[in-house]
């Protein structure tokens, strides 16, 4: 078998595989046809008759002529890797931004089912003074003991009246007071006696803690069940103790 040299031998192998270059550049051609409108970057049979050999050559005055590849190399990296990736990039990016959308319409059709949160419920003012003459009125058990200690703060009243005693209309020209029990949720029965009263002077509301012969402090929650209260009644306040 004879020897080749290394160089001789590399050149026997391009020769073998140049030797059908109208394949190859048939084969070239088909990967190019999708810029087949850029004639600069569409391989020829010259083209690859001059570069063949270009490995094998130390001249530099084949350099030029390989040097045309760079339109074609280009081309084939735009359009089978750019492109692809560019193209799947959106695609993805599509599919989650519409997953998003989906997301988010599902999100605001569950807003808008729920229903809407109510506002905080008004309260009425609070008052620590009671202008004098006033007239006690009691809801609920009269409580003497409980009375003195009411009058012995606010100043001894015109008059003390049980409102669930009397069924006559009152013509009270000056304050009213009127003692509740401050555990006892309002009623709409002292609500519809409270309307008919004359709009003079102030008009009070005292919710009271009364337990062993002394007035107890009043639990907030209750305070502001009484402040609710008085604040659908049209000029009505709440009295509060100062302390409790």
């Amino acid at each position: 078998m004879p020897a080749f040299a290394a160089g001789d031998r590399h050149q026997f192998c391009l020769a073998q595989h140049y030797s059908g270059g109208g394949g190859l550049a048939a084969t070239l051609q088909l990967i190019s046809f999708p810029w087949r409108w850029w004639p600069e970057a569409q391989p020829s049979l010259l083209l690859l008759e001059q570069t063949r050999d270009f490995r094998l050559s130390n001249s530099a005055l084949a350099m030029p002529d390989a040097s045309q590849w760079w339109r074609f190399i280009l081309a084939v990296q735009v359009c089978y890797s750019l492109l692809p990736r560019s193209l799947l990039w959106l695609s993805a990016r599509q599919r989650v931004r519409s997953q998003y959308s989906a997301s988010d319409l599902q999100q605001a059709s569950i807003v808008a089912a729920a229903p809407a949160v109510q506002a905080a419920p008004e309260l009425a003012e609070v008052v620590q003074v009671v202008s004098q003459p006033w007239t006690l009125l009691v809801w609920g058990a009269n409580q003497k003991d409980c009375i003195k200690a009411i009058q012995s703060v606010y100043g001894q009243a015109e008059q003390v009246i049980e409102l669930e005693a009397t069924s006559k209309s009152l013509a009270i020209e000056h304050s009213v007071v009127v003692l509740v029990k401050s555990w006892e949720p309002p009623l709409a029965e002292l609500a519809d006696v409270l309307q008919l009263l004359p709009q003079q002077g102030q008009r009070l509301i005292l919710p009271v803690e009364w337990s062993k012969q002394a007035l107890g402090e009043v639990r907030p929650v209750h305070f502001a069940e009484w402040r609710r209260f008085a604040a659908t009644l049209p000029g009505w306040e709440v009295l509060q103790r100062e302390g409790s």
